[in-house]
């Protein structure tokens, strides 16, 4: 056997391996405006300015891409300069369009192929956010599960742990980063994150040991939104440390009854209730100043002040019974040796049943019917006026008609022989407001005919406020708090815009408010009513004055009592003679161009050029002329231009080879003769069709891209022809055709119009074993730009070998097998005996036993039989055997490949005469 078969397959399939072995990869890299944006939101761009994408592409692997297109989900029209990339060769493509409101995100693709045909892909994200940033943050505290913003907050027994809890919510519109939350008395705060999108919230916690006395915290959150710029928001939190020897507990009981959970007992509507505050001193020091009161505003009554350890007291309020279910909440507190304060809560439920009721009393303090706290707020010594309505609402006339209240106030009705049916009568009485919380009560009693009594109450209630009536306003002109000159700077004639910020910083609700000012503009205003601590917006507009303006707003009010409040501030502008402006927005071919390349222009075809000037300012426009450095003179339709308004002016050209770029600039006069100038760049990149080559090469007439290729003797003549055609738009020259073999080849001509073809051509002869050879073709178009394109083609050279044993001696010698047994199994050798399933179970050695057989299996048979026989003829070291065992193994799985019985018994043929050429092995009678 010829060791030079055997190698040049190995080499052969080295080869092959080492090809696909190399990589093709891609990298797509997207800037918004310049920025790596992959994560939101991105730069801030102005709503309706043009937004310019960069796609950075590179070919980051180690073969040549073709094809390369990218694409975006949102269909911005991606432009790239290149089609082709070499490996490590990067480039980069551009897009725009106009910006959006809001959060925005698109995503690109890069696609290629590869020279396998394979392709291969990247993607990225980008963001930009359209217009201005909502940066906003709130932080709410808790403590031990309490919102305690306001003073005491909860009771904590001294070296209780204390859990503080920091509820951070992003309230704004963008993403906030380096988010820190701190703790104003160095409390160590932890919090699993440290950036929140838009609505997004998380918990940060802290913890402490309670100390002694009144407690207070106060957080502060702050982040950073876009651009760096900071927002920050703070919330308090209290809790009140008691003394471990100072406990106090409370039961509130409606009748006797621990009602802690709802719905509790039933009574009628009217009953009288009494409510019990069963009060505990479960520590171990005194307690005094004791003090219980309830939800509803009663004050309960007990007979001492003062508490010793483990000692019980009860407190009593009475009450009476109203429909509907109540919840009520009993509350008690105390003091220690040291004066700190001690407290505790206990609920208590009941449900009032409507019944049938023979008498009605309806309260009101100062005209409103206060059942609950606070009621009416009433200046501290201003005169209070109740009004106690009696009614009979049963089917019975009533006698002996008789109103009371509780807190002594004098109460005249006048003289009631008797209450008909339906009948009601109005009762009043009068006292003088105490500061605080204030509750009273009216009962009527009544006999019915049959002698026995009837009774209703109701109770009333107002708070008491030692007060002053007061409102602020705060005057802006443009946005700008300007209490004194100049304040901000305006053109003559734009609007300015006034706001008035109007705020009752009074206690009680503010009526009547009005608002002037100085200049006797209109104002308006979002109501005329404020409750306490509330705002609201007025507004007015004027157009700019020139020089320094000043007004002061002044806003009144009242209390609807007559009682006036009123407060001015004083605000200012300067105006300052508009000056003229214009913009120019300079496009090629409709695209804005301002950076390169621009638009791909075809060489030699038209440019055509327009220039979108506009006047930008307040002021009319006049000589308006476009210029263009490259260009020339630039018509337009108008000489002059009112504000805001716009027009187009054109140019036209024809496209150069490269990269070019022309300025436009836009003057115009305003008619005080300043000048407003504007200039915007273009580019375009001209280029001209690359040309295109394909080459095929066959051998004998027979396309062999892959191994083995046709058989052929040894010696026999060979033509290989290169079939060369122009597949590019443009023509090309210089045509040279070369093999890795032979050499140069010789060709009809040296230049293809596009889509003609030409055949070239080479001889020889045959050589025994695997042969490859590859075709090469290089042409130029006009330009100079270069194209290539190569072919490989293959045959298998056919000696007659000296030697050859038959399937007969091999079934007979299994000792003689080299590299190869009987039992291994016929699919492992010849793969495609898989696309016949009767033989996938079979072995070598019953191959040799074959017999053939009718169709497609038969003639599969045929062959398997010799092919046993050249594989071990081929694998044997002593044989000097036509084919190496592994080029037998490509020609029978081809033939099997076919499914064509002629094919198989062709090769069973052909196999078979170099099997019977010779045994030089021992025992060869019996071939």
């Amino acid at each position: 056997m010829e060791r030079s078969v055997l190698v040049r397959v190995l080499l052969v399939l080295s080869l092959s391996v080492g090809v696909y072995a190399q990589v093709a990869s891609i990298r797509l890299e997207k800037l918004t405006m310049g920025q790596d944006a992959d994560t939101p939101p991105g730069p801030s761009v102005e709503v309706g300015s043009l937004v310019e994408w960069t796609y950075v592409v590179t070919n980051n692997g180690s073969v040549p891409l073709d094809h390369v297109f990218i694409i975006d989900d949102q269909n911005v029209v991606v432009r790239c300069p290149l089609f082709s990339l070499a490996p490590g060769e990067t480039m980069e493509c551009m897009g725009r369009e106009p910006a959006q409101a809001g959060q925005y995100q698109n995503a690109a693709t890069v696609f290629a192929t590869d020279p396998s045909g394979m392709e291969i892909s990247d993607s990225d994200l980008s963001h930009y956010y359209g217009g201005s940033f909502d940066v906003a943050i709130d932080v709410e505290k808790s403590t031990n599960g309490f919102d305690a913003d306001e003073a005491p907050g909860p009771s904590i027994t001294v070296g209780d742990p204390v859990v503080w809890e920091y509820v951070v919510t992003n309230t704004g519109t963008t993403l906030l980063t380096d988010i820190v939350v701190t703790d104003n008395r160095g409390v160590a705060v932890s919090c699993p994150t440290t950036s929140l999108m838009p609505n997004e919230s998380m918990t940060c916690t802290a913890q402490g040991v309670a100390t002694l006395g009144q407690y207070s915290n106060v957080a502060l959150v702050s982040a950073f939104g876009p651009n760096g710029a900071s927002v920050s928001d703070v919330d308090t939190s209290h809790y009140l440390g008691v003394n471990p020897n100072l406990s106090l507990t409370v039961d509130l009981l409606v009748n006797g009854i621990d009602a802690d959970d709802p719905p509790g007992p039933t009574f009628n509507a009217g009953d009288a209730l009494t409510w019990s505050f069963v009060v505990t001193n479960t520590g171990s020091d005194t307690l005094t100043d004791l003090a219980v009161f309830d939800a509803f505003g009663l004050v309960g009554r007990c007979n001492t002040n003062v508490i010793g350890p483990g000692e019980t007291l009860v407190c009593t309020a009475n009450d009476f019974a109203v429909a509907g279910a109540m919840a009520n909440v009993g509350t008690a507190t105390a003091r220690g040796p040291s004066g700190e304060q001690v407290q505790a809560t206990d609920p208590c439920h009941y449900v009032g049943l409507e019944v049938a009721r023979f008498i009605g009393m309806e309260k009101w303090t100062n005209g409103v019917d206060a059942d609950f706290p606070p009621g009416p707020v009433i200046n501290v010594g201003d005169p209070v006026e109740w009004t106690y309505v009696v009614s009979n609402l049963g089917q019975e006339t009533l006698t002996n008609i008789v109103v009371t209240d509780d807190q002594g106030v004098a109460v005249s009705c006048a003289p009631i022989i008797e209450l008909l049916p339906g009948q009601s009568v109005t009762c009043t009485g009068s006292g003088t407001a105490q500061a605080g919380q204030y509750v009273n009560t009216a009962t009527v009693t009544a006999t019915r005919p049959n002698g026995t009594s009837v009774s209703a109450s109701d109770r009333s209630h107002y708070f008491g406020d030692d007060f002053e009536l007061s409102v602020d306003i705060e005057a802006l002109a443009n946005g700008v708090d300007a209490d004194t000159p100049p304040g901000p700077t305006v053109n003559v004639g734009s609007v300015v815009s006034f706001t008035f910020e109007v705020t009752n910083t009074s206690s009680v609700t503010l009526h009547n408010i009005n608002v002037t000012n100085s200049a006797n503009l209109v104002v308006r205003c979002s109501g005329t009513s404020l409750e306490p601590g509330a705002s609201m917006i007025c507004t007015a507009r004027q157009a700019a004055q020139p020089g320094q303006f000043a007004m002061v707003a002044t806003v009144t009010a009242d209390d609807g009592a007559g009682n006036q409040a009123r407060d001015s501030d004083a605000t200012h502008y300067f105006g300052q003679q508009a000056a003229p402006q214009i913009s120019l927005q300079k496009l090629t071919n409709g695209e804005d161009a301002d950076l390169a390349p621009g638009p791909s222009v075809l060489e030699g075809t038209p440019v055509v050029w327009s220039y979108v000037v506009s006047n930008t300012g307040s002021v009319t426009l006049f000589n308006v002329t476009v210029n263009d450095d490259q260009e020339g003179e630039v018509s337009c339709p108008m000489a002059s231009l009112e504000p805001g308004a716009s027009m187009t002016c054109t140019i036209s050209g024809v496209a150069q080879l490269g990269q070019y770029q022309n300025l436009g600039v836009a003057t115009g006069t305003s008619s005080t003769g300043q000048t407003a100038n504007a200039s915007d760049p273009s580019h375009y990149l001209g280029v001209s069709l690359p040309p295109e080559i394909d080459i095929e090469k066959m051998t004998n007439g027979e396309q062999a891209d892959e191994a083995p290729g046709p058989l052929l003797n040894v010696g026999q003549s060979i033509e290989w022809t290169y079939l060369v055609t122009n597949t590019g738009e443009v023509a090309v020259e210089d045509i040279a055709v070369t093999d890795d073999q032979i050499g140069a080849i010789t060709c009809p001509s040296a230049t293809l119009e596009p889509g003609e073809s030409m055949i070239c051509t080479a001889t020889g002869e045959a050589v025994r074993g695997q042969y490859e050879n590859l075709g090469s073709v290089v042409v130029f178009s006009a330009s100079g730009q270069q194209a290539t394109d190569t072919d490989p083609s293959h045959y298998f050279g056919v000696g007659q070998g000296a030697d050859g044993c038959s399937h007969g001696y091999w079934k007979n010698h299994p000792e003689s097998w080299v590299g190869y047994a009987p039992e291994d199994l016929l699919v492992d050798v010849f793969e495609q005996i898989a696309l016949y399933p009767e033989l996938a179970s079979d072995t070598l050695d019953d191959g040799l036993r074959y017999g053939g057989g009718p169709g497609a299996l038969g003639g599969a048979k045929n062959l398997i039989k010799q092919a046993v026989a050249s594989l071990l003829n081929g694998a044997h070291p002593s044989i000097d055997f036509t084919y190496s065992d592994l080029v037998v193994r490509v020609l029978v799985n081809n033939a099997l490949a076919t499914l064509d019985r002629n094919e198989m018994l062709k090769l069973a043929e052909a196999l078979d005469e170099q099997n019977n050429t010779g045994c030089n092995l021992d025992a060869a009678d019996d071939q």
